[in-house]
C-alpha cells in the first residue's frame, strides 16, 4: 500500500508511511487515523473555533459501562 499520513510533528506538517503489520483507517487517497486513535492525524483534528463535536465511545468487554459513562461525562 503506498498510502501516507499526514500528521503534525513540531508544528510542521510531516508524512510518513504506515508501519507493516500496524492498524489504519484509510480512504484511496490517503490514511485517516493511524493506530486507532491518532491525535495529531491533520484530516481529522477539531479546529480551534469548532462549538460542537460528536465523540463515539466503545469500551471492550472487559470495562464496566459505568467507566464508559464516565469517560464521556468527563
Amino acid at each position: 500500500m503506498g498510502a501516507k499520513s499526514s500528521a503534525l510533528k513540531s508544528g510542521e506538517l510531516a508524512y510518513e508511511p504506515p508501519e507493516a503489520g500496524e492498524g489504519i483507517w484509510r480512504d484511496d487517497r490517503s490514511v485517516t487515523c493511524r493506530r486507532w486513535s491518532w491525535r495529531q492525524g491533520v484530516p481529522t483534528r477539531l479546529p480551534a473555533r469548532a462549538k460542537q463535536m460528536w465523540f463515539i465511545l466503545e469500551s471492550l468487554p472487559g470495562i464496566p459501562i459505568e467507566t464508559l459513562t464516565a469517560a464521556g461525562d468527563s
